[in-house]
């Protein structure tokens, strides 16, 4: 009578144990959900790619003064490698900077912008990323906001994520799919070719943000 009741309570603990570990789990909440990418300098992403089967660091490195579209900014420059890209948020969403290229200063030769990612955005809202600023061509991306809550498990944690559709129809029947946390950044990025295979993925393996 003793071993049965013993097996039993041990089923149950187990059950309980099980039970606890699901519940339990919870997001990594973000720092601050005002932006959709938290450039501040010194926050930085690490990623593993695996089409090289290797990780790669992308650090805010910089912040510069600059004219963008007629106006002065405070863009930040994102460092990777050999590879320096400049972005900056505002309340329509987050920008990519054209022909900064590696130069820095209050004297860099900024062209224009585009919006890369609406923020905050809702489901089915769409835009293009207008290339080289004159309106909509074969050559622009169309991209299109397909989830505003998906849940993304890596490495550096569970995230609640916005889910971005980035596709050029007339060129390739290709597409990504970007999964941003806001006030954390990107977590995930996947591309697929036409028959929905993934053939290329990029994921996020550690972070730090600054409050």
């Amino acid at each position: 009578m003793f071993k049965t009741n013993s097996k039993i309570y041990g089923i149950l603990l187990l059950i309980a144990l099980a039970l606890l570990s699901c519940t339990d789990e919870k997001t990594t909440e973000p720092i601050n959900e005002i932006t959709l990418l938290a450039l501040q300098l010194g926050n930085y992403w690490v990623y593993h790619y695996n089409t090289i089967q290797d990780t790669l660091r992308e650090t805010v490195a910089e912040a510069v003064e600059v004219e963008v579209d007629d106006q002065t900014k405070t863009v930040f420059r994102i460092a990777m490698a050999n590879l320096n890209r400049y972005y900056f948020n505002d309340e329509v969403g987050l920008h990519f900077i054209m022909n900064l290229g590696s130069v820095s200063g209050a004297d860099s030769l900024v062209d224009y912008s585009y919006l890369l990612y609406q923020y905050p955005v809702e489901i089915n809202d769409s835009w293009f990323q207008d290339f080289l600023n004159d309106g909509y061509t074969s050559g622009d991306n169309i991209v299109q906001c397909i989830s505003t809550s998906t849940i993304v498990d890596c490495p550096a944690g569970t995230f609640d994520c916005i889910v971005y559709k980035t596709s050029n129809p007339e060129l390739s029947e290709n597409y990504s799919l970007n999964y941003y946390c806001a006030g954390s950044g990107l977590i995930q990025s996947i591309r697929f070719d036409s028959d929905n295979n993934e053939f290329e993925a990029k994921t996020l393996v550690e972070y730090f943000v600054q409050e």
